[in-house]
């Protein structure tokens, strides 16, 4: 049974041809189509690499390990200089970009996964070094610990919500109905979002800490603008002057706490 590894090498063995081609002919348009291709299967085979898909045991590996060994066998066999050898180039690179598509499974949630993650710095997946070489290095990092508190603050605040909520409580107030259960419904929402987005691209566990962290900062938030997510009335004024001071507390100490639980998966995908 063939393993993403295998797949990998081999659709790599096809790229290096398609640019060993284009350097083989003096032609703009020729090399232009070449490297286009070459492009083409460069971001195919990242999907490949990066899809959960593909940590399925019982993905068909098969197909488009033998696709791309074809495709390679006869790309080096072309000459540039031969008609029709651009149009045969082309045709079995788009074998092989289909192949590795037909067991790249990407889901509506696969885009957001690894978005928020704290200290996300790698490719995931079991190829991740490769893909992350062949991106060129491991990815930005942080330039010191003031830098990555910064960073981590950010993520942890969920600006997804701050856009929604007010205007929903607006015009929940304007009909004189209560917003409670609206700002319940958004910290459960959060929760969600965060659970997906703080997931490595190569699926995985999520950052539970950092999923926390951002429904607790939301909540605080609500009560901030003197508003209340549970059913048991108005909290006060007192309640809110609590929760201000909270918040100010909680941006420093958030960051720390997370990265102290979940420090040991930063570097995991």
């Amino acid at each position: 049974m063939a393993s993403v590894s295998d797949v990998v090498k081999a659709a790599g063995a096809l790229r290096d041809a398609l640019f060993g081609m284009s350097e083989l002919t003096e032609d703009a348009g020729a090399k232009q189509f070449l490297l286009q291709r070459h492009v083409r299967l460069q971001k195919a085979m990242r999907d490949f690499a990066a899809s959960p898909a593909t940590a399925d045991p019982s993905s068909q590996l098969d197909g488009p390990l033998a696709t791309c060994r074809n495709a390679t066998v006869v790309v080096v066999a072309l000459s540039p200089a031969v008609p029709g050898a651009l149009d045969r180039a082309g045709a079995e690179t788009d074998l092989a970009v289909g192949a590795l598509a037909s067991v790249t499974k990407r889901g509506v949630l696969d885009g957001l996964r690894g978005t928020l993650r704290i200290g996300n710095r790698r490719p995931s997946g079991r190829v991740g070094a490769a893909t992350a070489a062949a991106a060129g290095g491991d990815g930005p990092s942080a330039s010191g610990e003031s830098g990555q508190l910064l960073a981590k603050v950010t993520q942890l605040f969920p600006a997804e919500a701050v856009s929604i909520y007010p205007a929903g409580a607006a015009l929940l107030k304007g009909e004189q109905l209560p917003t409670w259960w609206f700002a319940l419904i958004l910290a459960g929402a959060v929760g969600v979002v965060r659970w997906v987005a703080t997931q490595p691209r190569g699926g995985g566990s999520p950052q539970f800490a950092a999923v926390v962290a951002a429904v607790v900062s939301y909540l605080l938030w609500v009560v901030m603008l003197g508003d209340w997510f549970l059913p048991i009335g108005d909290p006060g004024e007192r309640a809110r002057a609590v929760a201000a001071a909270l918040a100010f507390i909680w941006v420093w100490v958030a960051p720390v706490l997370v990265g102290k639980l979940d420090g040991g998966s930063e570097g995991a995908d």
